[in-house]
């Protein structure tokens, strides 16, 4: 009898070690859809900020920099507003990804350089969503400019600033 149960605890060990209460899919980065809806024209009519400028700071020029966000049907619509990119920036790439509560929004000048800067409102949607808590974080290529956490529920709406 006693070999019996050897026998059968042997046989439960093996048998478990390869199972997991994991699902594998929910730890892998997903590529979240983004759609981008819109790009505005420089909102300083022709009062760009010139290189060699003396200038206090962009937020004095521009306004504060911030992030509009609603979330509706699974739709989370950001809207970063002033952005300041380059003014001879005609198109401003952005993309997604998320991973698990987290959302990655990057924002990228597909431009080369320029000699003057303007402020921008940038529109996109990130779907689909299921709701929940979320980290969403803003990036401008490699550099953080904002991490706010929000709870995705059906017609939730708020701003975020963005710090200099």
């Amino acid at each position: 009898m006693k070999k019996f149960y050897l026998i059968l605890m042997a046989t439960l060990v093996m048998t478990g070690v390869g199972c997991s209460d994991k699902d594998e899919k929910s730890e892998q980065t997903a590529e979240a859809r983004l759609t981008k809806l819109s790009q505005s024209e420089c909102k300083t009519n022709g009062t760009d900020t010139r290189a060699g400028e003396e200038t206090n700071s962009l937020t004095s020029l521009y306004g504060e920099q911030s992030i509009d966000y609603t979330f509706s049907g699974g739709v989370l619509q950001l809207t970063h507003i002033n952005a300041v990119y380059g003014c001879d920036a005609e198109d401003v790439g952005v993309s997604a990804k998320v991973q698990g509560n987290v959302i990655v929004v990057t924002e990228e000048n597909l431009q080369s350089l320029a000699n003057c800067v303007c402020p921008i409102d940038l529109g996109y949607k990130v779907a689909p969503l299921n709701v929940g808590k979320y980290t969403v974080v803003v990036m401008r290529g490699t550099l953080e400019l904002v991490r706010f956490a929000v709870e995705l529920k059906e017609g939730v709406k708020g701003n975020v600033l963005i710090g200099e």
